[in-house]
C-alpha cells in the first residue's frame, strides 16, 4: 500500500453532559463513528471528557471515577469493531489519588494510559492490567504519537517546550485539553501550536472542552486545531450546548522525518520512552487527501516580502562596507531578476547613504531585445536616479562570430551563448574600470534548472537573487515598491516588467519587435518548477510523491501528462546541471533553502541524474 507517508488524525469535541456518563459515552461514539467513516487513523477527545472536567470537587470521588470507567466500557465495547485509535478523556484512580488521563484505545481494548502525575507503573482496569504512566510512546505503523493532559496540554507550557517527545521518535503530539475561553485566546492558541509543532518538528493534534462545560463564570467554547511544522493545517472553535465538534486532517509523517532529520543532523533517536504498538497501520487515503496542496509553498516560506527584501539590500550592504566599496555595476534588462536586483542596489545604497549614481546600470541590447525591454530598463533606472550606460553588443558578437567561424544564422547555443558571455565580459571591465564589483542577478529558479550561460550570467561578484525563487519575484516587487520607492511612473513600469514574458532575449524577435524566445515555452511553467525545487530541497520527497502533489494543487490549471512531462524536464535538468551551482558566486541567503555549495546544498556534479 502506497499512502506517502500520511496519517489522517481527528480532533473531536463532544457535546459532554456534566456528570452523566452515559451521555459523555454517546457523545464520544458518535464521533469517533464519524471519524471512522472518513478513514481516521486517530481520534482524540478533550480532557475529562467522559465526566466533565468543571465537574469541581466531584472529581476527587469514587461515584465520578465510576461513571467515567462505565463510560469507558460502553466506549470500548461500541467501537471494537472499528479500525480507529481512540484516545479519550476521563477520571481514573491511579495509587491512592484520581487522576485525569488519556486512555488509548483500539478494538475494545485500553493499550495504555498517559497520565501525567505519575511513573510507569499498572493499572487495572476493566478486569485488565494497563500499563499507566508520563513517559509512553504509542506507534501506528511508522507514526508515533504521545500525550499531553490537563494543564501540560497549554502549547505555551515550558513541559511541552522541553518535552523530549520528538526525540523519542513521536512525530505527533496529542493536546487533551479544558481552559475557558477568553479574549483572543483562541488566535493565541493557534499561534502557540504553530510554534510548538515547528521548534519541535512534529504535528500537534489539539482538543478542547466545549461548551458543555461551561459554568457560572466560564466558557468553554471548544477548540480543535490540527498544526503541523508551523502551519495550521485545521481549526475549528465553537460547538455550541448540543452538538459536537470534529476537525480531520492528514499529516504528513514523510515530511516531519525529513525535515526533523536536516535540522538535526541525522542524529539518531532517544530511547527513554516506554513504546505501545497499537498493531495498526495507517488507512490509504491518497485517493481523498485533505490537507490543501499549496501550489505556492515558497510564497508561504518568504512570509513578509519586505522582510526578504531587506534581507537582501541588507546582504549586499555588509558586503560593500567589507570591501569598501561605493560602486556596483549591474546589467539591467528589463526583466524580472534584473529589476529586482537594481531595487536591492538602489536600497543597499540608501542604507549607506551613497549616491544612487554609484549604480552603474547597464543596458546592452543583442539580436533579441524587444523595444519594450530596453524601454523599461532605461526608464526604471531614470527613475531611480542612478549611472546609465547602453552598450549595443551585436557587433562585438558578430565579430567573434567571424573569429571563431561562427554562421550567424545559426541560431545554436554558440550563438546565444556568445551574447550572454559577451555581456559579463563588459560587466567585468566596466566594474575594473571603475572600481566597482558586478552584481549578480539570477534566481534561485534558474539555479536549479541550469538556465544560464557557464560563465556568462551565471557568473557575477555578488549574486542577490540567488536564494529568491521567480515565483516570489513579483511579491517582492511589489513589497519594496510600497515601502521604499515612491517615484512618480515607478509603479506602472514595474507592473509592466511584470507582464512581460520571461526570455533571456537571446534569439531575434519577430517582425513587430516581440519576443519569440519564451522561456517557460521551452522549460517549462515556473508555477510548477519552483512546487518541485520546493519539495525536493524542503520536504525532501521523492518523484513519485511530488508528482502525486502536483496533481493535486495543479488539478484545475495542468493535466497529468503535462505535469510528469515537466517533472521529469525538471529532475533530469537539477541533477545535470549541478557544475554551475558548484561555482556559483557569493550571495546572501533569504531563506533556509539555497543552492549554494557552501553548505546549503552539497550534490557531486558526476551524479547519475538517470536514477532520479
Amino acid at each position: 500500500m502506497e499512502n506517502f507517508g500520511f496519517i489522517r488524525v481527528a480532533s473531536a469535541v463532544p457535546a459532554v453532559s456534566l456528570g452523566n456518563g452515559a451521555l459523555c459515552a454517546d457523545a464520544v461514539i458518535e464521533l469517533v463513528r464519524q471519524a471512522q467513516e472518513q478513514n481516521a487513523d486517530l481520534v482524540v477527545f478533550p480532557e475529562l471528557c467522559l465526566s466533565g472536567s468543571t465537574c469541581g470537587n466531584l472529581l476527587n470521588t469514587s461515584l465520578l471515577e465510576k461513571q467515567s470507567v462505565d463510560a469507558l466500557n460502553s466506549v470500548l465495547v461500541s467501537t471494537r469493531t472499528l479500525d480507529i485509535t481512540i484516545v479519550v478523556g476521563m477520571l481514573l484512580r491511579v495509587g491512592p489519588s484520581f487522576q485525569s488521563v488519556a486512555a488509548v484505545c483500539r478494538k475494545g481494548s485500553v493499550i495504555g494510559i498517559h497520565c501525567p502525575a505519575v511513573p510507569q507503573s499498572k493499572v487495572s482496569l476493566l478486569g485488565k492490567n494497563v500499563t499507566v504512566g508520563n513517559n509512553l510512546l504509542f506507534k501506528i505503523g511508522d507514526a508515533g504519537f504521545a500525550v499531553v493532559c490537563g494543564p501540560e496540554a497549554n502549547p505555551g507550557n515550558k513541559y511541552i517546550l522541553q518535552g523530549d517527545y520528538r526525540e523519542n521518535g513521536a512525530q505527533i503530539l496529542l493536546c487533551m485539553a479544558s481552559a475557558p475561553e477568553y479574549a483572543g485566546s483562541f488566535s493565541a492558541l493557534c499561534n502557540a501550536l504553530k510554534y510548538v509543532s515547528k521548534a519541535n518538528g512534529m504535528a500537534c493534534v489539539y482538543a478542547g472542552a466545549g461548551c458543555g462545560e461551561s459554568d457560572t463564570d466560564a466558557l468553554y467554547a471548544g477548540h480543535a486545531v490540527i498544526a503541523e511544522n508551523g502551519v495550521v493545517l485545521g481549526e475549528d472553535c465553537g460547538a455550541d450546548m448540543e452538538n459536537s465538534l470534529l476537525q480531520i486532517n492528514d499529516i504528513d509523517i514523510e515530511l516531519l522525518d525529513n525535515r526533523f532529520a536536516v535540522e538535526n543532523g541525522n542524529k539518531p533517536l532517544a530511547a527513554t520512552m516506554t513504546v505501545l504498538d497499537t498493531v495498526a497501520e495507517p488507512s490509504d487515503t491518497t485517493g481523498n487527501l485533505l490537507r490543501i496542496v499549496d501550489a505556492a509553498p515558497f510564497t508561504t516560506l518568504f512570509g513578509d516580502a519586505v522582510e526578504a527584501f531587506d534581507i537582501q539590500a541588507g546582504g549586499l550592504a555588509a558586503r560593500m562596507r567589507h570591501i569598501k566599496a561605493t560602486k556596483v555595476v549591474l546589467g539591467v534588462s528589463g526583466g524580472l531578476d534584473s529589476t529586482l536586483a537594481l531595487l536591492v542596489a538602489a536600497r543597499a545604497f540608501d542604507i549607506m547613504g551613497l549616491d544612487r549614481s554609484g549604480i552603474i546600470g547597464v543596458t546592452m541590447p543583442g539580436f533579441g531585445t524587444s523595444d519594450r525591454t530596453r524601454s523599461n530598463a532605461t526608464l526604471m533606472m531614470e527613475l531611480l536616479g542612478v549611472s546609465i550606460r547602453q552598450i549595443d553588443i551585436t557587433e562585438s558578437v558578430r565579430e567573434h562570430f567571424a573569429a571563431i567561424g561562427h554562421d550567424e544564422n545559426n541560431h545554436n547555443v554558440v550563438y546565444e551563448n556568445a551574447q550572454a558571455r559577451e555581456r559579463t565580459q563588459i560587466l567585468m571591465d566596466i566594474s575594473n574600470q571603475c572600481g566597482a564589483f558586478v552584481l549578480g542577478t539570477g534566481d534561485l529558479s534558474e539555479l536549479a534548472l541550469g538556465w544560464c550561460t557557464y560563465n556568462g550570467d551565471q557568473m557575477s561578484m555578488y549574486g542577490v537573487n540567488g536564494s529568491v525563487p521567480k515565483t516570489v519575484i513579483p511579491n517582492i516587487l511589489r513589497a519594496a515598491l510600497c515601502a521604499y520607492f515612491t517615484q512618480d511612473g515607478l509603479r506602472q513600469c514595474l507592473e509592466d516588467v511584470i507582464s512581460t514574458p520571461v526570455s533571456p532575449e537571446l534569439l531575434p524577435t519577430d517582425q513587430n519587435g516581440e519576443i519569440t524566445q519564451k522561456t517557460q515555452d521551452l522549460i517549462g511553467p515556473y508555477v510548477l518548477h519552483d512546487f518541485f525545487l520546493y519539495h525536493l530541497l524542503y520536504s525532501g520527497f521523492d518523484k513519485n510523491k511530488i508528482e502525486y502533489l502536483a496533481n493535486i494543487a495543479f488539478e484545475s490549471e495542468y493535466d497529468s501528462e503535462t505535469i510528469k512531462q515537466w517533472l521529469d524536464k525538471f529532475f533530469k535538468r537539477f541533477f545535470t546541471q549541478q557544475f554551475k551551482r558548484s561555482c556559483m558566486p557569493d550571495g546572501v541567503a533569504v531563506t533556509s533553502l539555497s543552492l549554494s555549495p557552501r553548505g546549503a546544498w552539497n550534490m557531486p556534479s558526476t551524479i547519475d541524474a538517470s536514477n532520479f
